[in-house]
């Protein structure tokens, strides 16, 4: 093999590499992009859930008030 066809061999490595460095990179700011989504879906169904169970401690304390009022009105009578 004579010295031109190792650096013909050696160029089109290195393109090669350079190609696939260039895809890793490309595919790396797009699992960047999906985990800034994943991240703001996470905040967004933890707001939901705390607003969730906000409301439904909200309706228990008011049905526990609605219950001791009723007991309170039965033992009044």
């Amino acid at each position: 093999m004579t010295s031109e066809n190792l650096e013909t061999q050696y160029r089109e490595a290195l393109n090669q590499t350079l190609n696939h460095l260039q895809t890793v990179n490309l595919l790396v700011a797009q699992i960047e992009a999906k985990m800034d989504e994943v991240r703001d879906s996470m905040q967004n169904l933890s707001l939901i859930g705390e607003k969730l169970t906000a409301k439904k401690r909200r309706l228990i304390t008011r049905d526990k008030r609605k219950f001791i009022y009723v007991l309170k009105s039965r033992n009044s009578s």
